[in-house]
């Protein structure tokens, strides 16, 4: 059927299923797609251009077909000992994504080889990428304990080629500490599937890259310690509208770790690290309590227990204010 479902012959086990986009990156109307592209099945589907990035427009599938399979001969030549499941994750790999302003590619826990989308499958075939995927590796683990600092690092064997920096989708809960050196340290503090990607130019300016996998493994934290650090040794009793400290986090675990706070009265003001700057809200009751506490988000939304609360109570007629490093109190 012309623009339905992916059928016979694309539908054995071990092939490709190739579409066809048109002149402006859009699902060609004739090309199959559908929900069978959203099950795990043995292939992926993927819509060509052309070697040298000279579009077929108009052309249908069939045509777009046999550029692939020249693009796997191509491979094949390069390293003859490819299988069929290797050429295959590379060219699902190393596809590009187009037209993402209309289509939103998704990463999916079954589909390992990047972002995917139902009527674009894994996106454009990149023939210089397929055939340069093999020449560059990417060291480290696979499966890291959240909140450790990992080390990766990635070398190509290509000529001239140029490490460019490193990137990594989704990007929430990631923190890489050296994104523009072949060496770096990356921390995940959440679970799910990560694409890491090292990426390079090669000689006459072409971009190409790497993809390693990454499904870091759930190490619970350690509940959250916290002090007040006022200059006076302590947070002071009463407090008055707009007075100011620092909260130190005693256990801190380094940048990129989710803390969550719950704040009475109170108001961030800024952040460096394990230093929380506050303030004193104003317009609160006499006696009321202003109070602060904080817990770690990890993993696939789980916490830590809240920490211990640091509190004090309000006053609206007290001033304090931090001069010289030191608490001074006026009436």
């Amino acid at each position: 059927m012309r623009g339905g479902p992916v059928n016979f012959p694309a539908t054995i086990n071990g092939t490709i299923a190739v579409g066809a986009v048109t002149q402006e990156n859009w699902r060609a109307p004739f090309s199959n797609y559908g929900p069978e592209l959203l099950r795990r099945n043995d292939f992926g589907t993927i819509s060509t251009e052309g070697i040298n990035t000279s579009p077929l427009y108009i052309l249908p599938s069939s045509y777009a077909a046999p550029q692939v399979a020249g693009i796997v001969a191509l491979m094949l030549s390069v390293k003859p000992g490819l299988s069929n499941e290797q050429v295959k994750e590379i060219i699902e790999r190393t596809a590009r994504d187009v037209n993402t302003s209309q289509y939103s590619y998704r990463t999916m826990s079954d589909r390992p080889n990047g972002p995917w989308h139902e009527q674009m499958g894994y996106g454009l075939v990149d023939a210089t990428k397929a055939l340069f995927y093999n020449r560059l590796s990417i060291t480290g683990p696979a499966a890291p304990s959240t909140l450790a600092n990992v080390s990766y690092s990635t070398t190509s064997n290509v000529s001239g080629a140029t490490f460019n920096n490193w990137t990594v989708t989704p990007t929430s809960g990631v923190t890489i500490s050296s994104p523009n050196s072949p060496n770096t340290t990356i921390r995940f503090t959440l679970s799910g599937n990560y694409n890491l990607k090292a990426n390079y130019t090669l000689p006459g300016g072409t971009p190409y890259s790497g993809m390693k996998t990454i499904t870091p493994i759930v190490t619970a934290p350690v509940t959250p310690i916290i002090h007040a650090e006022t200059g006076g040794g302590g947070l002071p009793i009463p407090v008055g509208p707009g007075y100011q400290f620092i909260i130190q986090i005693d256990n801190y675990y380094g940048n990129g770790t989710i803390y969550e706070w719950d704040f009475v009265g109170l108001s961030k003001t800024g952040e460096n690290g394990d230093l929380i700057s506050v303030a004193v809200n104003s317009g609160m009751s006499a006696g009321s309590t202003v109070s602060a506490r904080c817990r770690i988000r990890y993993g696939n939304n789980q916490y830590t227990g809240w920490s211990n609360t640091i509190s004090t109570t309000y006053s609206p007629f007290v001033r304090r204010i931090m001069q010289n490093g030191e608490d001074q109190e006026s009436i």
